[in-house]
Formats: structure tokens, sequence, C-alpha cells
């Protein structure tokens, strides 16, 4: 998870350490802040599918709520 302005994170840095991780993608939240999970309904899907079946959102997903 990676959200798209993060001042001390740039959401290009979450795309070169996925890109260095085989099998890996970026879920990305349109935002600047940290607290992804407790805000964004689209980020929780997507975090409790993953933990629960093991299935990433598809390459380039981005959550906008």
């Amino acid at each position: 998870m990676q959200s798209t302005h993060q001042a001390l994170a740039p959401h290009s840095a979450g795309l070169a350490m996925a890109a260095q991780l085989p099998g890996s993608v970026v879920l990305g939240r349109e935002g600047d802040d940290y607290s992804m999970f407790l805000l964004s309904q689209c980020v929780r899907d997507a975090t409790n599918r993953y933990l629960t079946t093991r299935a990433l959102p598809a390459p380039g997903t981005t959550c906008t709520d």
C-alpha cells in the first residue's frame, strides 16, 4: 500500500520496491496520509482479500475513497 502523495515516501519509491520483489504489486491510494487502512474501504477490502485468499489487486490499482 502506498499513498500517491506522501511527502516522506514518494509513490515512485513504492513502485521501485515492488519492481525488486517478484510477484508483488503496489496498491495505491489517492492522498497524502499514512492511515490508509483506517480511512479507505477499498484498501481494507484489498488487504483483507489478500490476507484471506492471497489474491493481489491488479497492477496499477489505485483506491480513490
